[in-house]
């Protein structure tokens, strides 16, 4: 094994042992539904990854699969990176070796942007778009056989460094990629949507074969939630109440975490560039965040159509949407640098009309 790992085209199996002769534990960062993520250090150079270990060993079918599945999809800039795996791993394999992400999951990062800034900023969010589309483009349009990913949300995707960053803080414009593609199946094979209910497309369209259709829905869900804050479904007190005035069996809120509530939960349409008014009245937002441009939103109502014919598709979405979003990236930056010139000027203006007379 080299003491340093690149990214493969084609990850191999290492024995365990030759990975913990080099890399070392420092800390867990994450649990999902089917494993545990753990970052590890190089002992020589310093180099940072993820290790990725079942939760309990009836979940090493999941990883598996897992690695299966990375191994169809040729590397991409928005696709995490595997970078080995480790089938022998003990006390329970198989660990996948991953690049780390520095900010975590997209809901980790909203948390830390958060502490910045009163909302996530618009730019963040465009660049967020941009990098999924290319990422389901890929998926769906570009690999030999399409795919679907099955199970994107906040917690599926990653956020990186942008690549040459310098700065103090956390980024406005990272990198996102798509993570644990466990679930990920041909798109031609006969499966429904078996991903998360809240970021899943409508409940009718879970019931019929999945189409590379829910993958653009999960994201339009999942960038509600990364705007807003709250999750894409109906507010739980109104469910709870429309279920009372019905008649039949009403769910207590701890019902509502359950398997068999959570897929009867309708989704919740939230418009991105509505007033803070509006969102607390009407959406029942408890946090409220500046309204976001109506250009944004015209994009997120494409990706949240419920009529699969009528949502936009990733092919679109590359073609036409990423080039806008480029334009729009660029455009936003020079207003930006525009403002903070103007702020120096207007600040050496008031340090020279402060001057005493004594000093012209």
């Amino acid at each position: 094994m080299h003491p340093e790992m690149p990214p493969q085209n084609q990850p191999q199996s290492i024995p365990a042992q030759n990975f913990r002769n080099f890399f070392k534990f420092v800390q867990e960062i994450g649990q999902g539904t089917e494993g545990i993520v753990s970052r590890w250090e190089n002992l020589t150079t310093g180099q940072v990854v993820a290790l990725k270990v079942p939760r309990s060993p009836d979940r090493s079918k999941d990883l598996l699969a897992e690695i299966e599945a990375l191994k169809k999809v040729p590397p991409h800039e928005n696709i995490a990176t595997l970078l080995t795996y480790l089938l022998q791993h003990q006390p329970v394999g198989p660990a996948l070796v991953f690049e780390l992400a520095e900010y975590g999951d997209v809901s980790s990062y909203r948390r830390r942007i958060m502490q910045s800034y009163t909302r996530v900023p618009e730019i963040t969010l465009w660049k967020f778009l941009r990098d999924m589309s290319l990422a389901l483009d890929w998926l769906h349009n570009k690999m030999v056989e399409s795919h679907i990913h099955g199970d994107l949300k906040p917690e599926n995707i990653l956020v990186f460094s942008p690549v040459g960053w310098k700065g103090e803080g956390v980024p406005t414009l990272p990198t996102f990629k798509i993570g644990d593609i466990a679930r990920m199946q041909p798109a031609n094979a006969h499966r429904k949507y078996n991903g998360t209910y809240e970021f899943g497309p409508p409940r009718t369209e879970r019931q019929r074969k999945q189409t590379p259709a829910v993958d653009v829905w999960a994201i339009g869900a999942s960038l509600q939630n990364f705007a807003l804050g709250v999750l894409p479904v109906m507010n739980k007190a109104d469910f709870i109440k429309e279920k009372k005035e019905q008649g039949g069996a009403v769910p207590t809120l701890a019902d509502l975490q359950t398997e068999a509530w959570r897929d009867i939960i309708p989704h919740q349409y939230r418009p991105l560039n509505a007033d803070v008014e509006f969102q607390r009245d009407m959406m029942k937002m408890q946090r409220p965040v500046p309204p976001y441009s109506f250009d944004l939103n015209r994009w997120y109502d494409q990706l949240v159509e419920e009529e699969t014919t009528k949502r936009i598709s990733s092919r679109t979405l590359a073609k036409r949407f990423v080039p806008y979003a480029d334009v729009k990236i660029q455009t936003m930056i020079r207003e930006h640098e525009h403002k903070l010139a103007m702020l120096r000027y207007d600040e050496a203006q008031a340090a020279q009309n402060a001057r005493p007379l004594w000093q012209y």
